[in-house]
């Protein structure tokens, strides 16, 4: 699966509807209000769609997708969520 980062910069609450019902955990992890690391096994302009970032609602944001380079000192749960994406990627 491929990692991508999403911030949301307009319409949090609907986009995080959209995001909690495509994307249950643990293809989800929560940065912060508005930003989320999500699995998938797509493009990012399929994220985006899929969670309202296509220009046809109010939202606002963007969809990252991540290439296993990752660094900074946060939570230890980032890290080890990230391992886990890569190893489930390296399963399929």
């Amino acid at each position: 699966m491929t990692v991508f980062m999403v911030h949301i910069s307009h319409n949090l609450e609907e986009t995080h509807k959209l995001i909690y019902e495509h994307y249950p955990e643990p293809d989800r992890y929560s940065l912060a209000d508005n930003a989320f690391l999500i699995r998938d096994d797509t493009i990012a302009q399929s994220v985006a769609t899929k969670i309202g970032l296509d220009g046809n609602s109010e939202a606002q944001g963007v969809v990252f997708r991540l290439n296993a380079s990752y660094g900074g000192f946060d939570n230890r749960a980032i890290w080890d969520w990230l391992s886990h994406a890569e190893n489930a990627a390296l399963r399929r």
